[in-house]
């Protein structure tokens, strides 16, 4: 951890924090996930974290010239799982509008979000 300040959390630890939080980044984590469950189980873990007044920022990665080998692979959910000789992978597209909504859908208020070479801004904070 380069942040003295700051914790660092796997998603299985989440359910043992007790702290509430001012601000929690939550960065390139959604886009790695092929599983709505999952995802909707940060979001609400994030939610339940937040002070009342705190928020989140939810950055992905939606678009590079990369992607375009990977956009060949199975369409999954937001993104693509891509094969190659050794494994699989998936890489999930998630855009702002796409972030924006599963973040209603857990009942978080966006504050602001935009678009910036290739990647999604969305803060979120709680209704």
């Amino acid at each position: 951890n380069n942040y003295k300040n700051a914790n660092v959390v796997p998603f299985e630890s989440i359910d043992k924090i007790t702290s509430l939080y001012d601000f929690i980044l939550c960065a390139n984590v959604l886009s790695a996930i092929p599983c709505k469950s999952t995802i909707y189980k940060i979001i609400s873990a994030i939610r339940e974290l937040l002070k009342s007044d705190g928020e989140a920022m939810i950055v992905n990665q939606y678009k590079s010239s990369y992607f375009k080998k990977y956009e060949s692979g199975i369409k999954h959910l937001h993104g693509y799982i891509y094969q190659n000789s050794r494994n699989a992978s998936y890489y999930g597209l998630l855009d702002e509008n796409t972030v924006s909504e599963i973040c209603l859908d857990n009942k978080l208020a966006i504050i602001k979000s935009w678009s910036k070479a290739g990647s999604s801004y969305v803060v979120v904070g709680k209704k």
